[in-house]
């Protein structure tokens, strides 16, 4: 479609990581405002949220390029984000103990 409407590829790529990345920090921007609201301020929560979406977002769009079908990819993705994210609280529940 954006080939069709003479928009190259680069700008279309950029525009769209751009877009996704604001999207994220908007929802970062109530995250904190709600923490923040309820008394919940953690040293250096704010940085590590900051930072999240300028590695997820890429990190997603690397990932899309291993799938043929948009299905499949999202499947695999969301179970391997939940059992990483899984495992990782685990993990990190265990070594604190």
């Amino acid at each position: 479609m954006q080939l069709i409407s003479g928009v190259s590829l680069p700008s279309y790529w950029l525009s769209s990581l751009l877009t996704d990345l604001c999207k994220s920090y908007i929802l970062i921007g109530f995250i904190v405002l709600f923490l923040h609201a309820f008394g919940e301020d953690y040293e250096g929560m704010v940085p590590i949220l900051m930072a999240y979406p300028l590695s997820i977002v890429p990190y997603t769009y690397a990932m899309s390029t291993m799938f043929t079908a948009d299905t499949s990819a999202q499947a695999i993705t969301l179970f391997y984000h939940f059992l990483f994210g899984v495992v990782m609280s685990f993990q990190t529940v265990m070594m604190r103990l």
